[in-house]
């Protein structure tokens, strides 16, 4: 009983050693990768694998195309020969012998992964040239290759690998500005200017970069340009919101990229709108006229501002020579008098200055009376008849007088 029992346990204990050394040769089989398109399997002990080399295809400029990658094969086949191991791969009479030749399979494709044949490639070959349709996990072996210890061993086969597509050549346009740094203040007359720089800017691809500056002002649209320079400087004529635009061209391939199109890019620029001349010193006061005592105390603006309306001023008349005797000074009848309206109220109601803006003020009313009669001449010979006569009388009287002083004696 107890020898059963024993052998019950050892049987127990062997099949649990089998299976867990089947579950162990199952996950160390080359179970994860992918079969080459095209096997049709070997003997034990005898196996293939393939790796991409590169894993990451080349961009052919910035054309959207890829330089091809390369399948490589390695294989270990001692009693298989190469043409029983791919059988499966396609034939074609390649040299008009009527004699079928096998070829390298026109797609690999699993995982994700897929990759086209670039031509022809002979079976026999070591390598074939494939173009990357689409990137992803690239494991592909057949067989099993086996250790030195008799074992199958997985670790001999190539690792997976990833193949993918590289960037294409990039063009970075670095750019930035700070209206309040770069703008060179306005000295006079002459506008500031605003000073704008990229030359940080750099591409993959080799060639020569030239530069196409757009500065608008928001406001009116006016535009400022300037090429082919990194750093471009604008003279500017007032202070306002600007946008900048720039667009960059290699010239080896006239690929082109634009920053701050469409008004992107706005800031307020100042200190770039130019001065106004400063105002020279001015001019003293006009001299009075000659002969009288000047503006009688009333100021005659000598400047004003352009586009005003002219001053008028209210001066009293100049003495002049009297026009009878010659002498003296006396109101000359040519002058023309202007009103002042102090000149005909009282003392009291006399103002220093003229009324010179808001509604008239009336003092007083009077009735103006528009007569035809003549207006009593002013002449003055009546007046020097009647002295002459009056001074012939009296001549006379004296004359008389004295004849009759001398008849009495």
């Amino acid at each position: 009983m107890g020898s059963r029992v024993r052998r019950m346990r050892a049987s127990r204990v062997a099949g649990i050693v089998t299976i867990a050394a089947v579950a162990i040769l199952s996950a160390s089989s080359p179970a994860l990768a992918s079969i080459p398109p095209g096997w049709s399997g070997a003997t034990p002990g005898e196996w293939v694998a393939f790796t991409v080399d590169p894993s990451t295809a080349t961009p052919i400029g910035r054309t959207g195309n890829y330089e091809p990658v390369t399948i490589k094969r390695e294989t270990h086949l001692v009693t298989t020969p190469l043409e029983t191991a791919f059988s499966g791969w396609p034939a074609e009479d390649r040299n008009g012998d009527t004699v079928l030749d096998l070829g390298w399979p026109e797609t690999w494709s699993d995982g994700g992964v897929a990759l086209t044949r670039v031509d022809w490639c002979d079976a026999a070959a070591d390598q074939c040239a494939y173009q990357v349709t689409t990137p992803g996990p690239f494991q592909f072996a057949g067989g099993e290759p086996i250790g030195a210890d008799g074992l199958p061993n997985p670790a001999l086969l190539p690792p997976a690998q990833n193949v993918q597509k590289g960037a294409p050549p990039e063009l970075n346009i670095v750019f930035s500005w700070s209206p309040s740094t770069s703008a060179t203040p306005a000295n006079g007359t002459t506008p500031g200017r605003l000073s704008l720089d990229a030359s940080g800017s750099t591409d993959q691809f080799p060639g020569t970069l030239v530069f196409e500056w757009t500065v608008t002002r928001a406001s009116d649209g006016k535009t400022f340009t300037s090429s082919p320079n990194a750093i471009a400087e604008f003279d500017l004529d007032a202070n306002a919101v600007y946008c900048v635009s720039l667009k960059v061209t290699n010239t080896v391939d006239s690929f082109s990229k634009t920053y701050g199109v469409g008004g992107t890019d706005c800031q307020f620029v100042d200190g770039v709108a130019p001065q106004a001349p400063s105002p020279g010193p001015a001019p003293g006061p006009a001299p009075g006229p000659a002969g009288g005592g000047g503006s009688g105390g009333v100021g005659i603006p000598t400047t004003r501002d352009a586009g005003a309306a002219p001053t008028v001023v209210f001066a009293p008349p100049r003495p002049t020579r009297s026009a009878l005797t010659g002498t003296g000074l006396s109101a000359d009848s040519s002058v023309v008098w202007l009103w002042r309206p102090e000149w005909y109220q009282s003392t009291s109601q006399t103002q220093t200055l003229p009324q010179t803006s808001g509604a008239p003020r009336l003092k007083a009313r009077a009735d103006i009376v528009v007569s035809t009669e003549k207006a009593p001449s002013s002449d003055a010979g009546p007046w020097l008849a009647g002295l002459g006569a009056f001074g012939l009388i009296g001549i006379g009287w004296v004359l008389n007088k004295r004849r009759q002083v001398r008849a009495e004696y």
